[in-house]
């Protein structure tokens, strides 16, 4: 009888298709990194916005129908409940940790928000700019004025 010699079949993969594969998976992570972050920053910006509408809103509400904002703090805003915000301190609140403060003169209200990464803070500078009396960025501080 002949000698008749099986050949195993083998199982996995081969250079060729793994290389392959990972070539797909680099592609689609390229593709798909950027839009994540995208998302998450811009998350960012309208939770920033959304809590300076808040913090000026509420500080409405604490001046009542006072024609100053005379003793209006970013503090006694949060405690007093004035505002419905997520935090219980103005400190390392907004959405990259830094911290907001808001000062007053006259009718005039001013909320600062610190800490905040420079590109950020231009895009939020340039959304919140309509609404607001004046906004300015610098050095991470989004410093917006509101009057009346």
């Amino acid at each position: 009888m002949k000698n008749q010699t099986h050949l195993k079949k083998q199982a996995g993969l081969t250079a060729v298709e793994l290389v392959v594969g990972l070539a797909v998976l680099a592609l689609v992570l390229l593709y798909a990194v950027p839009k994540v972050s995208g998302m998450f920053e811009s998350k960012q910006e309208e939770g920033l916005i959304s809590d300076i509408s808040f913090l000026v809103a509420g500080a409405k509400k604490m001046r009542g129908i006072r024609s100053t904002y005379s003793g209006v703090t970013c503090d006694g805003i949060v405690s007093q409940k004035y505002a419905s915000l997520p935090w219980d301190s103005c400190t390392g609140a907004n959405p990259q940790g830094g911290d907001y403060t808001l000062t007053s003169s006259g009718s005039t209200l001013t909320v600062t928000a610190t800490g905040l990464e420079t590109n950020f803070c231009s895009r939020v500078e340039n959304a919140i700019e309509p609404s607001a009396s004046t906004a300015a960025c610098s050095g991470g501080t989004l410093t917006v004025t509101f009057r009346g």
